[in-house]
């Protein structure tokens, strides 16, 4: 964990003061990263301290279903009967969080689905579902839209994770080391590989990190490697406000801060998920050219750009952003 927290460490200090300096912040492309200009942000810092009765209540009953299923996932676990445990518990806790947290969700295009994964089961094969990545929420969106258990491939320093970690390996979840070029590769052959075909779908986002939804980062071609049909499921949240943070790098603790964030808005949110018909590989068809046709697919579906910036644009616009704003605050000092 200390080795990996080192490398995206020299990965963020790598660019020296003229690249950050050649960056334009407030170019429509990174429009995706970007949540609102600083005062804005000090305005939702103000709602989530008002909010924060409302907070309390929702997180200790998320707390106190945790507790309860991670208990009771022990105990199944020891039986041998985690598996059955996780097909009908999980989808049930999932919908059960999304209603504590205020969440609605709207499902469409349920037929692509159900048509997915009863071809999968007749053939024998395993099941691959993609989606673009907005928050943490997502994988409990995806279970709760699938009616089943899903297995989350996630980076692998949330299993260092005290508890969580832990709890995160016997839910199924599927970790992959982000600082190897070939680590969604061999994290989803060797899955596949060692897999039983009727086991849990597993769930990949193939941009690698998050935005704020308003755009796609390129797909990364390895997620499509397996030949494996796949399911597209296009995500789009509505809410009061910007629930993203995006002054820093993407962080665990700005995944949490997101969670809260969340929780916080005192209104109804709603979350969008359109199943697109399965996608498979052309047989001559370039993995690349077959990951972009899947993408852009999401993309109109959702009416975004598909672009060609990748997670480490991202970085590149998160460094150069605090670089900008420690510039005016020099500024304003002087």
């Amino acid at each position: 964990q200390q080795q990996q927290q080192q490398q995206r460490k020299r990965k963020v200090k790598k660019y020296s003061v003229e690249e950050l300096e050649a960056v334009d912040v407030h170019h429509e492309k990174f429009s995706m990263f970007r949540t609102k200009m600083h005062k804005e942000e000090w305005h939702d810092i103000a709602v989530l301290i008002l909010m924060l009765p409302i907070t309390l209540v929702r997180v200790s009953i998320i707390i106190a279903m945790f507790l309860t299923y991670t208990f009771w996932g022990f105990i199944f676990n020891v039986l041998g009967l985690i598996d059955v445990y996780l097909r009908y518990a999980s989808p049930f806790g999932n919908m059960m969080l999304l209603v504590v947290a205020g969440i609605k969700m709207k499902l469409e295009g349920v037929e692509n689905i159900t048509e997915a994964t009863d071809t999968a089961k007749a053939e024998d094969r395993p099941i691959l579902v993609i989606s673009n990545h907005i928050s943490a929420l997502d994988p409990h969106c995806i279970s709760y839209s699938l009616g089943n258990c899903i297995r989350p491939v996630i980076k692998t320093e949330i299993f260092s994770i005290p508890v969580y970690g832990t709890i995160a390996k016997l839910l199924g979840c599927v970790g992959v080391d982000r600082s190897k070029p070939s680590g969604v590769v061999d994290t989803i052959k060797n899955y596949f590989k060692e897999r039983d075909p009727n086991d849990f779908p597993l769930y990949v986002c193939p941009e690698g990190t998050t935005t704020n939804g308003k755009g796609m980062l390129k797909f990364k071609k390895g997620v499509f490697l397996s030949d494996v049909e796949v399911i597209p499921l296009c995500l789009h949240y509505k809410t009061p406000f910007n629930t993203t943070f995006a002054l820093n790098q993407p962080s665990l603790a700005l995944d949490l801060l997101q969670l809260i964030k969340v929780l916080s808005v005192p209104q109804h949110k709603t979350i969008y998920i359109r199943a697109l018909k399965p996608m498979k590989r052309g047989e001559d068809e370039d993995h690349q050219v077959f990951a972009d046709r899947v993408a852009q697919s999401m993309a109109d579906a959702l009416d975004v750009p598909y672009t060609s910036l990748s997670f480490s644009d991202g970085i590149l616009f998160y460094t150069a952003r605090r670089h900008f704003l420690a510039k005016e605050k020099l500024k304003k000092e002087q």
